[in-house]
């Protein structure tokens, strides 16, 4: 009841998001709950379309929702400590952005975060164990100077990495994460670019990793399964 009231007085979508985001860093059985019994209403305000003015906003969130952040220059010595620090030890999904295609707002860095967290919340909204999803944020930088430049900016100051540097570290945010939780822990990419998108999934079948992009491979099901609806096949 208190958290409906307190949904009651929030004015915007924005606000309703940073107070749904506090039930959840405060309260996650009383959160799904409230998720559960009313999806259809409260999912829209938790991802697309809110979770878009939440990314813009990220810098100046509180609380911000909590999800793995990793760093190219500040990491990329000790991945397995940081992904060691994660405090659930049961995680059997990790949904990883780069935040270079953030919904239609193009290249936001590592306020894309919004992205991983809010997939995690439809995760939880389905039935999954909250516990068994890590949103995860890979700061290789960001190529809008106007995020980049922002004094509110929360990631690394820089362009993003070339290709040749940024393969071989997104493989080894992969393995940190393989060695700590599994092999067979999947990996559902989130709003990486379409070059780097087809680029990863080739690398990482090679490798034998299990892997889903959600905007090459989940858009693919949707269009099929509305062709194959609108044939009525047998």
């Amino acid at each position: 009841l208190r958290a409906k009231a307190a949904l009651k007085l929030a004015c915007t979508p924005l606000a309703k998001y940073s107070a749904l985001m506090l039930l959840r860093e405060t309260n996650t059985q009383c959160f799904y709950s409230l998720l559960r019994e009313d999806l259809e209403e409260l999912l829209p305000t938790l991802y697309t379309p809110t979770v878009g003015d939440a990314c813009l906003a990220w810098g100046s969130l509180l609380p911000r929702p909590t999800g793995l952040y990793i760093s190219y220059d500040q990491h990329r010595d000790r991945l397995k400590e940081v992904v060691a620090a994660w405090p659930e030890s049961q995680v059997k999904i990790a949904v990883i952005t780069d935040g270079n295609r953030i919904l239609g707002l193009g290249d936001l860095g590592a306020h894309g975060m919004g992205i991983p967290v809010g997939k995690a919340t439809v995760y939880g909204a389905c039935g999954v164990d909250p516990r068994w999803i890590l949103p995860v944020q890979v700061d290789v930088g960001c190529n809008t100077a106007s995020v980049r430049d922002d004094p509110l900016y929360l990631g690394d100051r820089r362009s993003r990495l070339p290709d040749e540097e940024y393969y071989p570290f997104m493989h080894q945010v992969v393995q940190a994460i393989q060695e700590r939780y599994g092999f067979g822990t999947l990996m559902h990419w989130e709003d990486v670019s379409s070059k780097h998108s087809f680029g990863l999934l080739e690398l990482l079948r090679a490798a034998e990793v299990t892997t889903f992009n959600d905007d090459i491979e989940a858009t693919a099901v949707i269009s099929l399964a509305a062709l194959l609806g609108a044939v009525k096949v047998p």
